[in-house]
């Protein structure tokens, strides 16, 4: 094997050649290159063919790059401020307004102060579970989870990649391994990309959805 991965200048390549379809993942710090996003970022707002100021949050989800964006804490405002674009001072204090917490709010009402948050407990609630906590701290802990479900502890990581979060995410789970929490982390990867936020929260789904679902029986 180790002589085919050379032959064919690695394992993707090998894979390829055998007739596979494989996409090749990023590296864990691809977006930490600078010159990279700002590449990017720039690519996005030729393609959409809109003033830089109308970019929103939206654009770069549907572009799949809320793991660029993770690098300016969710703020398509300060991303494109980065790539040089000029943006008014009225348009960044309306923009800001619009980004605010109180925008935040998912189709039944509650609050969140992150639009990842707020789309998981949309999805949540549109599987039918109804009972779930927000905001819930942790055992003997001044951290919050994001999602309690029945005895599942569910945090929405939409910040990984920036060190001070990695050591959050770290840190909380280890309290769930201390106390045996049953500990799930979603990821904007997982949660964009179709059937992994099933297979990542099936047991969630099984025991507490209402909404019957077919294909759950294929993720165990």
């Amino acid at each position: 094997m180790g002589v085919l991965i050379q032959v064919t200048n690695g394992s993707h390549n090998a894979l390829i050649e055998a007739g596979l379809k494989i996409k090749r993942k990023k590296p864990k710090y691809y977006w930490a290159d600078r010159q990279r996003r700002i590449g990017f970022i720039k690519k996005l707002v030729l393609s959409l063919n809109i003033p830089a100021e109308e970019v929103t949050w939206e654009h770069f989800i549907g572009a799949k790059l809320y793991s660029l964006l993770a690098y300016y804490n969710n703020s398509p405002i300060k991303a494109l401020l980065d790539a040089g674009y000029k943006l008014s001072p009225e348009i960044i204090k309306k923009r800001k307004k619009l980004n605010g917490k109180k925008i935040y709010l998912s189709n039944h009402g509650h609050k969140f102060m992150s639009i990842f948050e707020r789309d998981i407990d949309n999805w949540i609630w549109n599987k039918g579970i109804e009972e779930h906590r927000h905001d819930v701290p942790y055992p003997e802990s001044k951290l919050n989870c994001d999602f309690l479900i029945g005895d599942y502890w569910i945090e929405a990581a939409g910040l990984l990649g920036n060190r001070w979060y990695d050591k959050v995410i770290k840190e909380k789970k280890r309290i769930a391994k201390e106390h045996d929490l049953k500990l799930i982390v979603i990821t904007m990867d997982d949660f964009y990309r179709k059937k992994v936020i099933e297979r990542k929260l099936v047991d969630v789904l099984r025991e507490h959805g209402t909404e019957y679902n077919e294909k759950l029986t294929s993720f165990a």
